[in-house]
């Protein structure tokens, strides 16, 4: 089963992704392509509407950081901010909040 993930893309300064639902191994490859169709170009990625985040989409996560610029937009008291901490996304990649 196909866990519910939606994807808007937006090109103001930044290309940005604006990501919602949950993010999983169901789901991973539509997200590993969203991260990489601006090629190696600064992304902002936004979390804001995520609910869950696994293994597999931090791993994606820190494969884009690891090719160039990574933003990272989180609501405020975001549930993700306190995994993007203990995995050390937070290190390779801008975290804000929004």
């Amino acid at each position: 089963m196909t866990t519910n993930l939606e994807l808007a893309r937006s090109d103001d300064e930044a290309p940005q992704l604006v990501v919602s639902g949950e993010i999983d191994l169901s789901n991973i490859t539509a997200f590993r392509a969203a991260l990489s169709e601006d090629g190696d170009s600064r992304l902002v990625v936004d979390l804001t509407g995520v609910t869950y985040l696994d293994s597999a989409g931090i791993a994606a996560l820190f494969e884009r950081a690891r090719r160039s610029e990574l933003e990272i937009v989180l609501s405020p008291g975001s549930v993700l901010a306190p995994l993007l901490e203990i995995t050390h996304l937070a290190d390779v990649a801008t975290v804000r909040t929004r």
